[in-house]
């Protein structure tokens, strides 16, 4: 560089400058090389962690779908107790004859295997629930963070 700002009637000052310039591109191209080793430092970390949140949901999906089924069923479940307790119900309320004692016990076990069944039913919704909020929190912690 310097043999040919010689060649071309250049000075030592202008040799200087631009040795001067060269120098400080250098740096910066140093300071850029270093900026984007961060960045790539910091996607790397990025996509791992977008690995690692895949891998949850992926499982976490499985999960939702055996949930969806339980509620499917839970769902005809509960339609036809509604049923036979309106039955009942209206059993009791529409003037009909007073039921015999082998009646009035099967309406009791009748009663009470409802009463359990609501019971098991209440526990899904409460585990369906649970699932649904770890559902929330991991769709939180999915936001992506900012720039550094």
């Amino acid at each position: 560089m310097a043999e040919v700002i010689r060649r071309r009637g250049g000075s030592k000052g202008r040799l200087a400058e631009v040795e001067s310039q060269v120098a400080s591109l250098a740096r910066r191209l140093d300071e850029q090389a270093n900026v984007v080793a961060s960045q790539r430092e910091w996607l790397s970390k990025q996509k791992t962690r977008i690995d690692n949140q895949h891998a949850r949901i992926t499982e976490m999906e499985k999960s939702v779908g055996a949930l969806n089924t339980v509620y499917a069923v839970l769902q005809h479940q509960m339609a036809s107790l509604e049923t036979r307790m309106d039955r009942l119900h209206a059993a009791v309320t529409d003037g009909t004859p007073a039921a015999t004692e082998p009646e009035r016990a099967e309406a009791r076990a009748l009663i009470d295997e409802i009463r359990e069944e609501h019971s098991r039913i209440r526990t899904r919704f409460g585990v369906m629930a649970r699932y649904e909020e770890r559902i929330r929190r991991l769709e939180r912690a999915l936001e992506p963070e900012p720039n550094p």
